[in-house]
């Protein structure tokens, strides 16, 4: 019996090394998931404010030609003909 008892135990020592494994695959994930989270974050915060900086330093695309690009051409965001997402050039 007390043989059967220490085979018992060694099989609970067993399931339970297998338990802390993937309770520290969980957590490894759940860290790297949270690093690319704040990654992705930081880079849209960035074009966030780039895109901002643009838009104020164009003069907001106001319609004497202090728009976007050459000879007042404004860009719009919006949704394109095909129904993607993009940036549109319109002509102001």
């Amino acid at each position: 019996m007390l043989s059967e008892l220490s085979e018992w135990g060694g099989r609970c020592d067993s399931v339970l090394a297998g338990l802390e494994n993937q309770i520290a695959r969980v957590k490894s994930r759940a860290h790297k998931r949270a690093q690319d989270d704040a990654r992705r974050e930081k880079t849209m915060d960035s074009i966030k404010d780039k895109v901002a900086k643009d838009f104020k330093g164009s003069g907001g695309g106001g319609g004497s030609g202090a728009g976007f690009g050459a000879g007042g051409e404004r860009m719009a965001m919006g949704v394109g003909r095909g129904g993607g997402m993009g940036i549109l050039g319109m002509n102001g």
